[in-house]
């Protein structure tokens, strides 16, 4: 029985490439960036834990806010709440709490929600270049929802068994 033929590869480090589909090699470099993108943010985030434990003066947190907007912009990373939050060296409790008791923590409150805005607006002017994404994102951190609106009338010619058969159809029947 005559052997199989073998592959020709050209060196160790090319062995098996093409058999990847094209751009794999570029893929996996910027996952990599991304990685050296986020990791001086949980840096940060331990800086500011071990510096400030979370006692930080209204300007002190204004300009962490503000210094990592910064640090978004200088090396392109899209800003959001979790990498806020790392930034911070905060946990997603203590955030929640910021965010939404203001009559507890004042100014960190509302230097949040200009945080917010400033992230959904973001979101809006890039929607034309990453549609989908972007709404994911306003959706799933901004609170945006999309909603129907199904109006039935009855009058008195309409058969109560063929209603519920509509309204089990369009899936309306479910209560959440």
């Amino acid at each position: 029985m005559p052997r199989k033929a073998k592959g020709i590869h050209s060196s160790p480090e090319n062995a098996g490439a093409e058999n990847f589909p094209e751009g794999y090699a570029e893929r996996k470099k910027d996952d990599l960036c991304t990685m050296e993108k986020i990791l001086p943010m949980y840096k940060k985030g331990a800086q500011y834990l071990h510096d400030y434990k979370g006692l930080w003066t209204d300007e002190q947190f204004e300009k962490a806010v503000y210094d990592y907007f910064e640090y978004c912009c200088e090396n392109e990373v899209k800003p959001d709440k979790s990498g806020l939050q790392l930034w911070l060296g905060v946990s997603t409790s203590q955030y929640y709490d910021w965010t939404t008791k203001p009559e507890k923590y004042g100014s960190k409150s509302e230097i949040l929600d200009r945080a917010h805005l400033t992230m959904k607006t973001s979101y809006t002017q890039r929607g034309e270049k990453y549609p989908t994404f972007n709404m994911f994102l306003l959706k799933a951190g901004h609170g945006m929802v999309e909603t129907n609106k199904v109006e039935i009338t009855n009058n008195s010619n309409a058969n109560p068994d063929e209603l519920k058969d509509t309204i089990s159809k369009l899936g309306l029947d479910k209560e959440d």
